[in-house]
């Protein structure tokens, strides 16, 4: 059987994981999803994370945008939603809002791009 917590590091042991069922592509978008390469580095983890190459691609910044706008109970909300949401749950010190801080630029470009993508279709 295979045991999913390896790190406790989710985006990495997800990835891990997906790369054991034999599709690394995949395991390497839930590896950098929602800038993970950031908390990785917080938390100790980028060492292991460069195990997975970063893919720079609309369906890379399609992930990062679904988790932008989906809420921890599965419903849509605005990307402002979201980070609010997640400020509110964890403390400043957290590391999911020091992540948050940091990443909030580029994760707002995402959305931005995504969206633009979306009506051009």
């Amino acid at each position: 059987m295979y045991s999913f917590k390896k790190t406790g590091f989710h985006p990495l042991d997800g990835a891990y994981y997906i790369r054991s069922c034999g599709y690394e592509r995949l395991a390497s978008l839930a590896a950098y999803h929602f800038e993970a390469g950031i908390e990785a580095q917080l938390l100790g983890h980028k060492q292991e994370l460069d195990t997975f190459p970063r893919e720079c691609s609309l369906l890379a910044d399609a992930l990062d945008y679904c988790d932008c706008t989906t809420g921890p109970t599965g419903a849509s909300v605005s990307w402002e939603e979201r980070m609010r949401e997640i400020r509110n749950r964890y403390s400043e010190a957290d590391v999911a809002v020091q992540m948050l801080s940091e990443a909030e630029p580029y994760l707002t470009q995402v959305v931005v791009r995504v969206q633009q993508a979306l009506s051009e279709h």
